[in-house]
């Protein structure tokens, strides 16, 4: 259905493939402007190490691609442990856009979930430090609902958090 859906739009590709594997060999696409949604199912232990390593591998092929990695937040260091290694991957400009509706649980669960963008778009970070807010205070099951709208540190401003 995607595929017909899409079939008549030459900007857009519908590949039936691994899609970490085949967005390595897609960068850069012939007009050098590119988002690429990374939405990983993290049903393997260490699924995140696959995607650092392919974020890295595109991040060197198109150094000013949009990258979006979603990830669940079940745990905080897990996210933390994610974060530093796209940093040590040799990808700075990363930044950070997190909602969680409850606060951790010790026995783990879904609590909220985020995304990392490499090369985030221009006012992203105002954007999303307003909508964030908001929609972390209507979504709330607990007093524990929070949120982070966190520049890349190429960006600069201070990080927001609640």
């Amino acid at each position: 259905a995607l595929k017909k859906a899409c079939e008549t739009d030459r900007r857009v590709t519908v590949l039936r493939d691994d899609g970490l594997r085949a967005s390595i060999g897609l960068v850069p696409p012939p007009s050098k402007r590119a988002l690429t949604f990374v939405d990983p199912s993290y049903e393997l232990r260490d699924e995140h190490r696959n995607v650092v390593d392919a974020v890295a591998k595109m991040h060197k092929r198109f150094a000013t691609g949009v990258v979006a990695i979603w990830y669940p937040v079940i745990e905080r260091r897990w996210v933390e442990r994610y974060e530093r290694a796209l940093r040590a991957a040799g990808i700075a400009n990363v930044a950070t856009f997190e909602l969680c509706v409850a606060r951790e649980r010790r026995g783990g669960g879904l609590i909220g979930s985020g995304v990392f963008v490499v090369n985030p778009p221009w006012q992203i970070d105002d954007e999303l430090a307003v909508a964030l807010p908001w929609l972390a205070e209507r979504l709330a099951v607990d007093d524990g609902a929070s949120y982070r709208a966190e520049p890349s540190s190429a960006a600069g401003p201070t990080p927001k958090r609640r």
